[in-house]
């Protein structure tokens, strides 16, 4: 995908790999969302890339949208949506010594964020876009049938575009 001139929102961009990733875009050329919970470091981010930044918490489907329809009002549609906010929890070598509150929080960051991201990506507008999933949740990328359920989605995204999931480990 040639990147100079589209929009490309990366969640968890203000640290680690979002922002590696937000600055490899701008290098490209692509107008970059930096989106993150971390508000002022999201800003600090988004000025050095002379980007957008959003407050973000991607635990809440509202916040997701939110951040669509910003970046929308700003630069268009989204052409790369890049679903990579991740935190990580309990002891190293032990992963169920979370406890369940913890384990409730890395769900909804490393597999509601996603749904939320292709749910609120794709019910916006019908142009094609994709969306880049890292944390190794088995996400797909897609471009759905814009009237089909998320279900749908997921079961049709071997034949509509490339998958690509990134993991860290």
């Amino acid at each position: 995908m040639k990147l100079k001139d589209k929009t490309v929102v990366v969640t968890g961009g203000a640290r680690g790999i979002g922002k590696a990733l937000c600055n490899a875009f701008a290098r490209e050329g692509a107008q970059v969302v930096v989106a993150d919970i971390l508000e002022h470091e999201a800003t600090e981010a988004a000025a050095e890339i002379d980007g957008l930044a959003v407050a973000c918490d991607v635990t809440r489907e509202s916040d997701i949208q939110e951040l669509v329809n910003e970046t929308e009002r700003v630069y268009g549609s989204i052409d790369l949506f890049c679903s990579n906010a991740g935190i990580c929890s309990g002891e190293p070598d032990h992963s169920a010594s979370a406890s369940n509150d913890t384990w409730q929080v890395c769900w909804d960051i490393h597999v509601m964020a996603h749904v939320y991201a292709a749910y609120c990506s794709a019910i916006n507008d019908q142009t094609r876009r994709r969306l880049f999933c890292t944390n190794g949740v088995g996400c797909r990328i897609t471009k759905p049938d814009w009237r089909r359920s998320l279900f749908r989605v997921k079961t049709r995204s071997r034949r509509v575009c490339r998958i690509t999931v990134y993991h860290p480990w």
